[in-house]
């Protein structure tokens, strides 16, 4: 059975994973720096057009993401 500290460790890394996110070359990413290269990729795919107005919770529900990392991120 394992012991107290060993349990701490498992959440510890189970709750760091959870803010991470996989990018296109497999590196794991802190979810805002992830949220900042989508939004960079949808201006440069013109899904993002000059003007347009940037609405938290629709970027993060595109995104599947909280509102957090966008706010970060914006």
């Amino acid at each position: 059975m394992p012991n107290r500290m060993q349990l701490r460790q498992e959440m510890a890394e189970i709750m760091a994973s959870a803010n991470l996110k996989i990018d296109q070359n497999g590196n794991r990413l802190p979810l805002n720096d992830w949220v900042i290269r989508e939004l960079a990729r949808m201006i440069q795919r013109r899904e993002l057009q000059p003007g347009d107005r940037l609405i938290e919770a629709d970027l993060a529900a595109k995104l599947q993401v909280s509102r957090g990392p966008v706010r970060e991120a914006l």
